[in-house]
This record gives C-alpha cells, sequence and structure tokens, in this order.
C-alpha cells in the first residue's frame, strides 16, 4: 500500500471518527516511558531506532515525516510537550 492512499483513508477514518484518538494523557505517558530522566525531551535518533526496531515497524518515509514535524531543529530532540499538544484537539 503506498502511502499516499494510506493517508487519504487514514484521513478519512480519523475525520469520522471511526476509530477514537488517544488521549493527551495517554501520548504524555508514552513519552514520559521514553524519557527515563525526566528530562521533557526524547532524543529523535532514540526515537528513530525505536520505531524501526520495535512493534510494528514504520518506513524509513513515515519516519522522516514524523521527526520532520515533530524534531526541533535546534535541539535535535522532540520537546513531547509541545508535540502533543498540535496533535490532540483542544
Amino acid at each position: 500500500i503506498r502511502f499516499e492512499r494510506f493517508e487519504r483513508m487514514m484521513v478519512r477514518i480519523l475525520l469520522e471518527n471511526q476509530y477514537p484518538r488517544d488521549s493527551e494523557e495517554r501520548l504524555l505517558r508514552a513519552f514520559r516511558t521514553l524519557d527515563t530522566d525526566n528530562k521533557g525531551y526524547v532524543e529523535a535518533e532514540k526515537l528513530r531506532s525505536l520505531l524501526t526496531t520495535h512493534g510494528e515497524r514504520f518506513s524509513q518515509e513515515e519516519i522522516d515525516e514524523f521527526l520532520a514535524f515533530a524534531v526541533d531543529p535546534e535541539t535535535g530532540t522532540v520537546l513531547y510537550d509541545d508535540y502533543v499538544t498540535h496533535v490532540c484537539p483542544a
């Protein structure tokens, strides 16, 4: 399946609320699990490694798109409080 087709399908599914989105708190808990030092961020390369080696693996293109949006270009990290605020509806 090509990403473009997948993306169109997922946008439709999300807009129609066919699958509930994860809550802001659930996403924050997931990031905090990775942030064992409680720094408020996770290194981009750590996320890249996890996304390609554990669970349902993501393609390089999917990871690149996620990181392009999520990573602070100055620090190379995902400031997860900011990221979750952007992706979760108010």
